[in-house]
Order: C-alpha cells, then sequence, then structure tokens
C-alpha cells in the first residue's frame, strides 16, 4: 500500500469519526440546553425538516425553532441514536441513525422515536449538518405507549 492510500484510508477513518462525534455532540448540546453550542454544529444554510413539527430554512429559522419551541415542549429530554450508517465523498457526507428520546412535557413522562437523515458538510476542516430530515415514528405520553401506530403523534394533540 503506498503511502497516499495510507493517507486516504486514515482521513476516511478520521472523516467517519469526526462525524459520529458530530451526531453525539448534537444530542449532548440539545439536552443539556447548551443552545448557542448546539447551533455552531449546523451550516448558515442548514435546511430542516421535523414533519408535522415544521420545516426551517437557514440557521435564522432553525434558531427560532431550537430557542421557542424545544424548551416548551420538552424538559429534561435525552437523545439516544443508534445503528448510524454515513457514506463520505470528499468534503460531503450523508448518513442515517435511528433515533429515541425520552423526556417530560407538561409534568407527564414522554417518548419518542423514530430516524435521522442527515448532510454533512466539512468547512474550514471541520464537519458540520447541512440538512436534517426527521422521520418521527411515534411521539406519545409513555402512559399511553406508541401502541397507537406509526401515524400517532401524541405531541400534536
Amino acid at each position: 500500500m503506498s503511502n497516499g492510500e495510507l493517507e486516504k484510508r486514515i482521513q476516511l477513518l478520521e472523516d467517519r469519526e469526526a462525524i459520529k462525534e458530530l451526531r453525539a455532540r448534537y444530542c449532548w448540546t440539545v439536552d443539556e440546553g447548551k443552545y448557542e453550542e448546539f447551533l455552531n454544529l449546523f451550516t448558515d444554510d442548514v435546511d430542516c425538516d421535523f414533519g408535522s413539527l415544521g420545516t426551517f430554512k437557514g440557521k435564522a429559522e432553525w434558531r427560532k425553532f431550537v430557542y421557542e419551541t424545544i424548551p416548551v415542549f420538552f424538559s429534561k429530554m435525552r437523545h439516544l441514536i443508534h445503528n448510524e450508517s454515513t457514506e463520505l465523498e470528499g468534503g460531503q457526507a450523508k448518513g442515517r441513525a435511528y433515533f429515541e428520546f425520552v423526556g417530560i412535557r407538561q409534568g407527564e413522562s414522554f417518548v419518542g422515536g423514530g430516524h435521522y437523515e442527515h448532510k454533512y458538510s466539512k468547512i474550514d476542516g471541520q464537519w458540520r449538518f447541512n440538512a436534517i430530515k426527521a422521520v418521527i415514528y411515534y411521539m406519545a405520553p409513555l402512559k399511553e405507549g406508541w401502541a397507537k401506530g406509526s401515524d400517532y403523534c401524541g405531541l400534536m394533540i
């Protein structure tokens, strides 16, 4: 194996690890209410689609949702991301990951789950989210559970 091939393989591994860390920081910062740190994980032209919760184009719209909606709907929220996959192509990447979360909404235990579809851009050597689509399978009070089916979204009721 040539030095050039080895360098490419190492860079690929470093990029995958950086994106994995980016997804972890997404969960930690939003769950801990560190919203400015959370927003710094995104490109200025970020495109977010959270289904019935709304779509947000650009960091200004995304910022409004983060500051005005997340704290109102959820307190003590905790994300769990798993089964992550990432496809890299130069300074761009895309990935998918299942998510689950638990939290409290209006004094009641809440659960939710679905999957994220992410797009990433590497800017000045740092990976950032360029787009997020959250496909929400369920959000429901824990006492009701998610058995009503994939089209049930207790948050909206």
